[in-house]
Formats: C-alpha cells, sequence, structure tokens
C-alpha cells in the first residue's frame, strides 16, 4: 500500500500543477482578446446585481446524478445574484437532435447564457455557433464539441487515465492483462480516459496486454454489463483478465455487476473507475471497485456559471471576441483508493447535495 500511495502523490502533484496552469483566453479592461487583432472594447452590459438574468443549462441527461450538484453550486455560490439570476435546466435525454432543438429554443427566448452538455462532437455544432453568432455565450461542461465557442470546461480526462493506468499496472505486478472500456466513439476529442489509459500501459508496462477495447454508447451502466459480460465470456479462463479501467463510475458499476453476475469475483479482477461520483466512491469504499479519479464537479460548476456570468457582464461571446479556438479549463483529479475513499467523500459535497448519501 506504501507504494501505491506514493505514486498517488506524485500523481496528484503532477496534475493539480497542470491544472494551475491551464488557461482561459484573458480579457482585460484593454480588450486584449483572444482573436489575435487589438482586441475590443470592455463596458458593462448587463449587471447581474441589477438586471434580470436567465442561464439556461442543458444536460447531456436529466438522470445524471451530477444535477444535484450543479444545483447545490448554484444555490450557494450564486447566492448573492438570486434574486436576478434564473438557472434553468433542460434535459439533453442523451439525444443531440434534442438539444439541438434546446439551443434554437433559447436563441428565440433570448437567454444570456448557454450551458451544455452536448451528447455528440459534432451534431450539436450547428445550434452552437448559431447561439453564438446571435451574442449568446456557449460554454460547454464534461463533453465538448468542434464548434468554436466561448468556452469549454471539463474535469481531466486524459491526465485521469494516465493515473489509473500506473495505479492498476502497479498493483498487479506490472505484468498481465487489461480490459479499457472507453467513452462514446463520438465524444473522445474531450473524453481521452481511455487514451490516457492506453497510452501509459503501451510506454511504461510492455508486460501488460490490452485484450479488449470498448467504446460504451451513452455512458451507460447497462450497456457497460452487457458488454463486460460479453467479454467474460470470451475470456473465461480463471485470471484471463487482470484489471479493467472504465472512463466513468456509472460504466464501472456496470461492469462489477457483470462480474458478480458472471461469479467472477474470485479471480481478483480490479476495476476502476473516474470521476468520483456517490455510486463510485461507495463502490471503492466497500472494496467492490480497486478505485476511482475524483473530479470536483461543485468547483467545475462554479467556475461554469461565474464565467457566463462574466460573459453576460460585458457582452462577450465568441463571434464577439473572433476566437479562432474554444478557450479550454481542465480541473484536476484525486486518485481514490480504498484508503482515502471515506476521506474524499467526506470533502466531495455529494452528502450535502444529496440528503442520504453515505
Amino acid at each position: 500500500m506504501r507504494k501505491i500511495t506514493a505514486v498517488i502523490a506524485l500523481l496528484l502533484t503532477a496534475v493539480m500543477t497542470a491544472a494551475l496552469l491551464s488557461a482561459c483566453v484573458p480579457i482585460d479592461s484593454k480588450g486584449s482578446g483572444g482573436g489575435g487583432g487589438e482586441g475590443i472594447a470592455v463596458t458593462v452590459k448587463k449587471d447581474p446585481l441589477v438586471d434580470k438574468i436567465r442561464i439556461a443549462f442543458i444536460q447531456l441527461s436529466s438522470d445524471n446524478p451530477i444535477k444535484s450538484i450543479l444545483d447545490l453550486a448554484a444555490t450557494e455560490q450564486m447566492s448573492v445574484y438570486k434574486n436576478n439570476l434564473t438557472i434553468t435546466f433542460m434535459d439533453g435525454q442523451h439525444d443531440p437532435g434534442v438539444q439541438s432543438r434546446l439551443v434554437e429554443d433559447c436563441i428565440t427566448q433570448k437567454y444570456d447564457a448557454i450551458i451544455i452538455e452536448p451528447a455528440s462532437t459534432e451534431a450539436v455544432n450547428s445550434a452552437i455557433l448559431e447561439a453564438e453568432e446571435s451574442g449568446i455565450p456557449v460554454i460547454t461542461f464534461n463533453t465538448g464539441c468542434s464548434a468554436v465557442h466561448s468556452l469549454h470546461i471539463q474535469g481531466a480526462d486524459y491526465a485521469t487515465g494516465y493515473a489509473a493506468a500506473t495505479i492498476l499496472a502497479e498493483s498487479i505486478g506490472r505484468k498481465g492483462t487489461a480490459v479499457l472500456i472507453d467513452a462514446p466513439a463520438d465524444q473522445k476529442i474531450n473524453s481521452r480516459m481511455g487514451t490516457g489509459f492506453e497510452d501509459c500501459i503501451v510506454q511504461n508496462y510492455p508486460d501488460i496486454k490490452i485484450i479488449e477495447r470498448a467504446p460504451i454508447d451513452e455512458w451507460s451502466a447497462d450497456k457497460a454489463s452487457e458488454e463486460m459480460a460479453n467479454i467474460l465470456t470470451r475470456h473465461s479462463a480463471p485470471g484471463s483478465i487482470n484489471i479493467v479501467y472504465c472512463a466513468s463510475d456509472s460504466m464501472a458499476g456496470g461492469v462489477v455487476t457483470a462480474i458478480e453476475n458472471a461469479g467472477r469475483e474470485k479471480d481478483g479482477i480490479k476495476v476502476y473507475g473516474n470521476i468520483g461520483y456517490p455510486e463510485g466512491l461507495a463502490l471503492v469504499r466497500d472494496g467492490k471497485l480497486y478505485g476511482t479519479s475524483f473530479s470536483d464537479m461543485y468547483v467545475l460548476a462554479t467556475i461554469a456559471y461565474t464565467h457566463a456570468l462574466y460573459f453576460i457582464r460585458f457582452g462577450l461571446s465568441a463571434d464577439v471576441l473572433g476566437l479562432e479556438e474554444t478557450p479550454v479549463r481542465v480541473g484536476g483529479l484525486i486518485p481514490v483508493i480504498q484508503s482515502n475513499a471515506e476521506q474524499i467523500s467526506g470533502v466531495s459535497r455529494w452528502r450535502t447535495a444529496i440528503p442520504g448519501v453515505n
């Protein structure tokens, strides 16, 4: 355990340093924008302490537990604006067509800003560009898109996979077999957890073979469980699978279910998740997941809200700024294994956001 703890400490230091160095396009009082020209004059267009402001938050799906954290951050961090600020959450239903229509509705209804978790890297692009051209700043959250927009915010993606690979590989003595349960194929541009995992294994652990790679649609626990059941059937010999990395905790939960349903717990397969949702942290505490990577969604949501208000205050959008690429803010990560799972659960804000969560 001492060796694993040392690895976690080193990884956390490196990732936090990288997060601090990540940058957004600066806008100062002289108008130094990111478009490569002379910048723009910055003047107050709307004051959230005085003017009514509406922000739409179009989620990937309303069944995601992150909604409780988004609500908590809005309530606590935006309380000074509560008389003037309305944040409306909308269900994207894992459907880029639904999300595009919701963006168009927000344009028609003249929302001041849009925060969105795109269901597809490409399919929502035209609606997002239309919003930006209409002067409505768009912030993508967690999942991104290729269209240039005002800001993208996400937890660490590549680094989480890389960290997990290191922790898992060291835990099995640097030799064995691995399965990768990856993000949906059309979201790989901003969800590079699997890429980080694979790169780390290939670069540093030649005696570990990745025997299966499977992208899972809609980040679905059920589909991850079905896929893992098929993988277990193809690799049925005891000890034929040593580690499994999953791009999300929901997928990891599905993988654990498949292993239990197949009676393969005795094989000692180590499963690692990502994000640190309540279900993932609980599974780590219970010893069913070997680990997960905690990304602080409360902090990331607060960053999204404050940036949206900043853009609204000064009438800024990607179109106004003349951006040639989307600025990105990437959060840090904390690797979580059983020894620190309770500590992370205690500071994660999930217990505040969801009454009764343990």
